[in-house]
């Protein structure tokens, strides 16, 4: 919990989850983006990435959790982490197309297709988007619903900067 840190927590807290559905979530997103980033930079690059992305996902919920007043909410999952596999995917592969499937079906009449858009596109957006519920949860306690959208965006920020800083020394050193 953000008023009791302890060192231990900011590891364990990684490898919580709420329930079935919050860890089938996670392994969704963590399956689809962060197994590209661990492929592209290495087995135990991506650990130290998981865990460092990790810590900044828990910097940045702490320090909205003090500001809004639900410091004695515990910080549980692995969001803040995989939001970095996000964040590094972007500086990776952002020319990579997501391909969405529809299926509407009003009455007698049904349409299906499928579109494809730009990685960085979609994941641009849903970071808007958690960067916006983020900032409401700091204007007042209780409106993140029990979503660390802070924990999110600093994972996010902190995964796209480590990829930035990664993708730079891979180029210097040739």
């Amino acid at each position: 919990t953000p008023a009791h840190v302890t060192a231990h927590g900011f590891v364990t807290s990684l490898f919580t989850q709420v329930g079935l559905f919050h860890l089938l979530g996670n392994l969704v997103y963590f399956y689809l983006f962060g197994a590209c980033v661990e492929d592209l930079i290495g087995r135990w690059q991506f650990v130290l990435f998981f865990l460092l992305s990790g810590l900044a996902a828990d910097f940045l919920h702490i320090a909205a959790a003090l500001a809004n007043g639900t410091a004695d909410m515990p910080l549980i999952g692995a969001s803040g982490a995989i939001s970095a596999c996000l964040g590094g995917f972007v500086v990776l592969l952002k020319n990579t197309k997501i391909n969405f499937r529809y299926f509407v079906w009003f009455l007698v009449r049904a349409w299906d297709g499928d579109f494809w858009l730009p990685a960085w596109l979609v994941i641009s957006f849903w970071f808007l988007m958690d960067l916006i519920s983020a900032l409401g949860s700091v204007v007042g306690p209780g409106r993140g619903g029990g979503v660390a959208f802070a924990a999110h965006v600093g994972g996010f920020i902190g995964g796209f900067l480590m990829m930035l800083a990664w993708r730079g020394v891979r180029a210097w050193a040739g």
